[in-house]
């Protein structure tokens, strides 16, 4: 099992938010930001998405459930928070059955991520490994040997 750390959202590469904007959930309002990284940890990593489907067509509330049981979660987000700086961050684990998912992240052939929330709510969903995030400055940084050191290099808010 690898840990990793990166940026799930960063409000300084976003425009300030209209209305239009909340509304399909690419820009979020600081506090909804808040609720959602304390919403984070345990939530599925995917493989780019790819329990959309199966998200789509879950009962409400049920959406991270459904990402959760799709054959393709490549691992567990063990930490989030609002770093000093307004910067959505995690801390998440590859499981090591994954291990060629791992290696590609590490040879930064992908280095995105995607973070998939349900408007309108505090219910974080899934967080997605991709090479094209929707959100600028969604990156994948580092392996990291532990939770309590990558926070430490990026205190909390």
């Amino acid at each position: 099992m690898g840990l990793y750390g990166g940026i799930w959202y960063d409000p300084g590469t976003l425009p300030d938010p209209t209305p239009c904007e909340l509304a399909r959930g690419l820009v979020v309002a600081p506090d909804v930001l808040k609720q959602l990284a304390a919403a984070a940890p345990g939530a599925p990593i995917m493989w780019d998405h790819t329990a959309m489907n199966a998200i789509e067509m879950s009962e409400p509330g049920g959406e991270r459930a459904a990402a959760a049981a799709h054959p393709l979660r490549v691992g567990t987000v063990e930490a989030a928070w609002i770093d000093a700086n307004g910067v959505a961050r995690a801390v998440w684990s590859i499981f090591s059955q994954y291990s060629r998912v791992a290696e590609l992240v590490q040879r930064k052939k992908i280095g995105g991520l995607s973070a998939t929330h349900v408007v309108g709510t505090n219910r974080f969903v899934e967080l997605s490994l991709t090479s094209s995030p929707a959100r600028p400055g969604c990156d994948i940084e580092k392996y990291v040997t532990d939770v309590a050191e990558y926070i430490r290099m990026h205190p909390p808010w």
